[in-house]
Protein backbone atom coordinates (compact mmCIF):
# COMPACT_ATOMS: atom_id res chain seq x y z
CA UNK A 1 0.00 0.00 0.00
CA UNK A 2 2.93 2.56 0.62
CA UNK A 3 5.18 1.37 -2.03
CA UNK A 4 3.72 -0.23 -5.04
CA UNK A 5 4.42 -0.01 -8.79
CA UNK A 6 1.42 -0.81 -11.69
CA UNK A 7 2.44 0.54 -15.58
CA UNK A 8 -1.04 1.64 -15.22
CA UNK A 9 -2.73 4.17 -15.03
CA UNK A 10 -6.27 4.59 -13.67
CA UNK A 11 -9.16 7.58 -13.28
CA UNK A 12 -10.19 5.94 -9.77
CA UNK A 13 -8.49 4.23 -6.56
CA UNK A 14 -10.80 3.60 -3.80
CA UNK A 15 -9.21 2.82 -0.40
CA UNK A 16 -12.31 0.88 1.51
CA UNK A 17 -13.27 0.65 5.51
CA UNK A 18 -10.65 3.08 6.71
CA UNK A 19 -7.87 1.28 5.59
CA UNK A 20 -5.21 4.30 5.02
CA UNK A 21 -5.21 4.12 8.76
CA UNK A 22 -2.95 1.22 9.11
CA UNK A 23 -0.30 3.41 7.78
CA UNK A 24 0.21 4.21 11.41
CA UNK A 25 3.13 6.68 10.92
CA UNK A 26 2.81 10.14 8.91
CA UNK A 27 5.27 9.00 6.41
CA UNK A 28 3.91 5.95 5.53
CA UNK A 29 0.26 8.16 5.24
CA UNK A 30 2.54 10.33 2.40
CA UNK A 31 3.76 7.05 0.80
CA UNK A 32 0.64 6.02 0.18
CA UNK A 33 -1.13 8.73 -1.22
CA UNK A 34 2.38 9.77 -3.18
CA UNK A 35 2.05 6.29 -4.68
CA UNK A 36 -2.07 6.21 -5.57
CA UNK A 37 -1.41 10.03 -7.32
CA UNK A 38 1.49 8.61 -9.70
CA UNK A 39 -0.95 5.44 -10.26
CA UNK A 40 -4.12 7.97 -11.23
CA UNK A 41 -4.62 9.69 -14.46
CA UNK A 42 -4.93 13.43 -15.00
CA UNK A 43 -7.65 14.38 -12.99
CA UNK A 44 -8.21 11.37 -11.44
CA UNK A 45 -10.58 10.71 -8.58
CA UNK A 46 -9.41 9.00 -4.97
CA UNK A 47 -12.23 8.13 -2.57
CA UNK A 48 -11.74 7.08 1.06
CA UNK A 49 -13.20 7.29 4.19
CA UNK A 50 -11.64 7.16 7.67
CA UNK A 51 -12.68 7.19 11.23
CA UNK A 52 -12.01 10.72 12.81
CA UNK A 53 -10.53 11.18 16.32
CA UNK A 54 -13.50 11.37 19.00
CA UNK A 55 -13.71 12.51 22.72
CA UNK A 56 -16.04 9.65 23.18
CA UNK A 57 -13.70 6.82 22.86
CA UNK A 58 -14.53 4.04 25.27
CA UNK A 59 -12.61 0.97 26.48
CA UNK A 60 -15.94 -0.54 27.46
CA UNK A 61 -17.37 -3.20 24.73
CA UNK A 62 -20.53 -1.99 22.94
CA UNK A 63 -22.38 -4.09 20.84
CA UNK A 64 -22.73 -2.66 17.19
CA UNK A 65 -24.87 -5.40 14.86
CA UNK A 66 -26.46 -8.79 14.91
CA UNK A 67 -26.70 -10.45 12.05
CA UNK A 68 -28.33 -13.83 11.49
CA UNK A 69 -27.80 -16.78 9.18
CA UNK A 70 -30.33 -19.94 9.23
CA UNK A 71 -29.98 -20.64 12.41
CA UNK A 72 -26.64 -19.34 13.66
CA UNK A 73 -26.23 -15.83 14.91
CA UNK A 74 -23.47 -13.31 14.86
CA UNK A 75 -22.80 -10.43 17.80
CA UNK A 76 -20.12 -7.84 17.10
CA UNK A 77 -19.06 -5.38 19.72
CA UNK A 78 -16.18 -2.81 19.43
CA UNK A 79 -13.83 -0.80 21.60
CA UNK A 80 -11.48 1.81 21.18
CA UNK A 81 -8.06 2.08 23.43
CA UNK A 82 -7.11 5.89 22.03
CA UNK A 83 -3.02 6.78 22.20
CA UNK A 84 -3.67 10.20 22.05
CA UNK A 85 0.32 10.98 22.65
CA UNK A 86 1.30 8.45 19.66
CA UNK A 87 -2.06 9.48 17.76
CA UNK A 88 -2.66 6.21 17.83
CA UNK A 89 -6.15 3.99 18.63
CA UNK A 90 -6.38 0.78 19.42
CA UNK A 91 -9.71 -1.07 18.01
CA UNK A 92 -10.98 -4.18 19.41
CA UNK A 93 -13.43 -6.14 17.65
CA UNK A 94 -15.36 -8.83 19.41
CA UNK A 95 -17.75 -11.58 17.23
CA UNK A 96 -19.87 -13.79 19.34
CA UNK A 97 -21.22 -16.76 17.11
CA UNK A 98 -24.18 -18.91 18.32
CA UNK A 99 -26.30 -21.77 17.15
CA UNK A 100 -29.73 -22.48 18.24
CA UNK A 101 -28.81 -20.07 21.04
CA UNK A 102 -25.58 -21.89 22.62
CA UNK A 103 -22.44 -19.59 21.80
CA UNK A 104 -20.45 -22.04 19.83
CA UNK A 105 -17.55 -19.72 19.30
CA UNK A 106 -15.66 -16.42 20.55
CA UNK A 107 -13.32 -14.46 17.59
CA UNK A 108 -11.19 -11.32 19.25
CA UNK A 109 -9.34 -8.98 16.91
CA UNK A 110 -7.64 -6.06 17.31
CA UNK A 111 -5.76 -3.49 15.29
CA UNK A 112 -3.64 -0.43 16.21
CA UNK A 113 -4.26 2.68 13.63
CA UNK A 114 -3.76 6.31 13.20
CA UNK A 115 -5.85 9.02 14.31
CA UNK A 116 -5.74 11.42 11.60
CA UNK A 117 -8.35 14.82 12.11
CA UNK A 118 -9.88 16.72 9.52
CA UNK A 119 -6.73 19.80 9.59
CA UNK A 120 -4.07 16.87 9.15
CA UNK A 121 -5.52 14.87 6.64
CA UNK A 122 -5.98 17.83 4.10
CA UNK A 123 -2.33 18.78 4.86
CA UNK A 124 -1.81 15.07 4.02
CA UNK A 125 -3.62 15.26 0.76
CA UNK A 126 -2.69 18.97 -0.43
CA UNK A 127 0.85 18.17 0.43
CA UNK A 128 0.72 14.67 -1.99
CA UNK A 129 -1.46 16.32 -4.89
CA UNK A 130 -4.76 16.50 -4.70
CA UNK A 131 -7.06 18.80 -3.65
CA UNK A 132 -10.34 17.70 -2.01
CA UNK A 133 -13.94 17.93 -3.74
CA UNK A 134 -16.44 16.73 -1.02
CA UNK A 135 -15.65 16.44 2.34
CA UNK A 136 -18.44 14.21 4.03
CA UNK A 137 -19.78 12.74 7.07
CA UNK A 138 -21.11 9.79 6.39
CA UNK A 139 -22.04 7.69 2.61
CA UNK A 140 -25.09 9.69 2.59
CA UNK A 141 -23.20 12.63 1.85
CA UNK A 142 -24.16 14.44 5.32
CA UNK A 143 -22.20 17.28 5.75
CA UNK A 144 -22.34 17.00 9.22
CA UNK A 145 -19.05 15.67 10.57
CA UNK A 146 -18.94 13.71 13.67
CA UNK A 147 -16.30 10.88 13.43
CA UNK A 148 -16.75 9.58 10.55
CA UNK A 149 -15.29 11.16 7.03
CA UNK A 150 -16.06 10.35 3.80
CA UNK A 151 -13.71 11.94 1.23
CA UNK A 152 -13.17 12.32 -2.66
CA UNK A 153 -10.13 14.29 -3.47
CA UNK A 154 -8.65 15.01 -6.87
CA UNK A 155 -5.11 14.78 -8.40
CA UNK A 156 -3.97 18.19 -9.21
Amino acid sequence: MKNFNSNRKFPLAHIPSSTIQYCAKQEEQIACLKAINRHLSRNGLLAFNLILPSATYSNNLRFIRKAKYNDTIVMRFISYQPNWQEQLLKVSLLFEVYKNGEIIKRIYDASIIAMISKRELLLLLEETGFKVKNFYGDYSKSKKILNHAVIEARKI
